[in-house]
């Protein structure tokens, strides 16, 4: 009796360092477990830093105006653009401007302008056919001047950007933008000129006579038909000219 009271009393004895050899190893291993969490989290977290720092450096390589929508930019990417422009782009810009005013203004003019006016086309007209030849002939001397002038400081324009650009694609497109300008003025001496003469020729008259009357109409319609070809050519123009401006960007 005395035996197994000395047996438990150094197995009390014992007990608790067969315990604090198994709660050692576990102890270890969660150290260790928590340890590769810590050491996972902070990879991750320098990984994170490291994506933010490099999308910090590419946003720094973009200018503040410009915003990207997939592989295009936005129009405040061109005027950003335009703002360090070459003289060439600055001389395809001008004569976008002059070709757009020629060719939209052109179309508005017959739409609403005086010729539809004339011809009955917005609703009758109580014009007599002096009075008809007369509107014309303000109508014309004075768009003629816009017309010839704008005409000819758009080709000019437009070859000095071929003369001046660098990009083979838009200097191509530039000189032929100015051809098609180049080529209203030909057009107009040869095909439209011995029309203007004969209304000119009517309006200059004291009085219409029967003849006359009829021919009115039939010149001014003559005249507006053969005008609204030049907008395939301020159209061709325009078009081009569009190209090779964005294209020098």
């Amino acid at each position: 009796m005395a035996q197994a009271d000395r047996l438990e009393h150094r197995s009390a004895r014992l007990r608790p360092y067969a315990i604090s050899e198994k709660v050692q190893p576990i102890q270890a291993s969660v150290h260790t477990n928590n340890k590769q969490h810590l050491n996972g989290e902070r990879t991750r977290l320098e990984q994170c830093f490291t994506r933010i720092s490099n999308s910090r450096k590419r946003l720094h390589c973009i200018p503040h105006t410009t915003v990207l929508y997939g592989d295009k930019m936005s129009v405040s990417a061109y005027l950003a653009a335009f703002g360090k422009a070459s003289p060439a782009t600055y001389a395809l810009g001008t004569g976008l401007l002059v070709t757009s005013s020629l060719f939209f203004g052109n179309i508005g003019l017959t739409l609403t302008g005086p010729l539809p006016i004339i011809r009955d086309q917005l609703g009758a007209c109580t014009l007599s056919s002096k009075q008809k030849i007369k509107v014309w002939r303000l109508f014309f001397d004075e768009a003629s001047k816009y017309i010839i002038g704008g005409t000819g400081v758009t080709a000019t324009l437009h070859l000095a950007a071929f003369a001046l650009g660098d990009s083979s694609v838009s200097r191509r497109l530039s000189i032929m933008s100015a051809l098609c300008s180049i080529c209203i003025l030909p057009y107009t001496l040869i095909v439209i000129m011995p029309t203007n003469n004969s209304l000119i020729a009517l309006d200059d008259k004291v009085a219409l006579s029967e003849l006359d009357r009829k021919k009115v109409g039939w010149l001014i319609e003559k005249w507006d038909r053969l005008h609204k070809v030049r907008f395939v050519m301020y159209g061709c123009a325009w078009a081009l000219g569009l190209a090779a401006f964005t294209s020098s960007l």
